[in-house]
């Protein structure tokens, strides 16, 4: 057997056991920016950032954009292939009935976004703080009807994955596109105060 048909085995092998086995965890739920968007963008009708043309998509199965900011798989979709979970839908694109029967995760992600609501305001993307009250209305109006009591529902998001990739927009606009603002805090100082906001929000929820 040559040595690329002994690797072609192996990888088969790997690709199978990686589908067969049991998840690593019960749920991916995903929020975030343009690196992690699944589609969100192409549901909003004051986005002005959507990705739903050519070449976007060409690599992704079927070779048709599907709102990700990129050719193929966005990150996100790559660490619920590695879980083994199906790849994490956008929330805007799902029905109601999606919705209510979905329990392997959900996408909030918006291209544009960053961790201050006014940062893609002018692009008309889901701030953040939105993917957090979406998410919220998940476990309210969707989740807690498919577990039978409130401590399956707690164990089950309390073993799930929580993915979080913000942040570069709030640099983008605050450092290139207002120059007044950059003048008065360094990138050090400002990377704290991003900090700082973002655990504000997430204590919240």
């Amino acid at each position: 057997m040559s040595a690329v048909s002994l690797l072609s085995s192996c990888l088969l092998l790997l690709l199978v056991c990686v589908k067969s086995r049991k998840p690593l965890a019960p749920a991916l739920y995903v929020f975030g920016d343009s690196l992690v968007d699944a589609g969100n963008n192409n549901y909003l009708k004051s986005s002005r950032g959507k990705v739903n043309y050519k070449p976007y998509g060409t690599n992704f199965e079927g070779g048709q954009p599907t709102g990700r900011y990129t050719d193929g798989k966005t990150g996100s979709d790559y660490i619920a292939d590695f879980l083994g979970l199906p790849l994490v839908p956008p929330i805007l694109g799902m029905s109601k009935a999606e919705r209510k029967k979905t329990i392997t995760g959900v996408n909030y992600a918006s291209g544009g976004c960053g961790i201050f609501p006014e940062t893609g305001k002018i692009l008309g993307c889901m701030n953040f703080d939105k993917q957090l009250d979406l998410f919220e209305r998940t476990v309210k109006e969707d989740l807690r009807y498919q577990f039978k009591t409130p401590e399956e529902l707690s164990q089950h998001l309390s073993m799930s994955i929580f993915l979080i990739t913000v942040g570069s927009n709030d640099y983008i606009n605050h450092f290139f596109v207002s120059a007044f603002e950059r003048k008065h805090i360094t990138p050090q100082a400002f990377s704290l105060v991003l900090i700082d906001e973002l655990r504000k929000r997430l204590e919240v929820n």
